[in-house]
Parts: structure tokens; C-alpha cells; sequence
């Protein structure tokens, strides 16, 4: 017999696994000058996303989380 408790559990695990991969993390940039010196700036002007080895993406904004960086294509 199946522990329906044990399975609504595992899913939890599992869709939140999923979540944690699909949801951007934040890199603070303190002083914002950092920002400047990231190589992916010599591109165009759109929200810098970058990846890690997994896939997660990484979005860039200031400490107060009012600046995301954008880059020009």
C-alpha cells in the first residue's frame, strides 16, 4: 500500500527542487562600480541573465535592489 503522507512529501521535495532551479538568484553589487568591470556588459541593452553550470539564471541589481543591469546588443 502506498503512504499517500510520504508521496505528497516527495513532491514537495521534487517541485521545490524544480522551483529553486527555475528562480533567478540575486548578485549584489557593492560598490555598484563592480557592475563595470563584468565582461557581459560590452553586449546590448537587455537584463544581464547569466547561467550557472545547472542552468539557474542570476539576475544583477544593486544592494538596494532598485538597479538590475542591462547590457546593449
Amino acid at each position: 500500500m502506498i503512504d499517500v503522507a510520504a508521496l505528497g512529501s516527495l513532491l514537495v521535495e521534487i517541485f521545490g527542487a524544480a522551483k529553486e532551479w527555475s528562480e533567478p538568484k540575486i548578485v549584489v553589487f557593492d560598490p555598484l562600480e563592480d557592475a563595470e568591470r563584468e565582461k557581459i556588459v560590452e553586449d546590448g541593452w537587455t537584463p544581464v541573465v547569466e547561467r550557472d553550470l545547472i542552468g539557474r539564471p542570476s539576475v544583477f541589481m544593486d544592494r538596494l535592489s532598485e538597479l538590475i543591469l542591462v547590457h546593449r546588443l
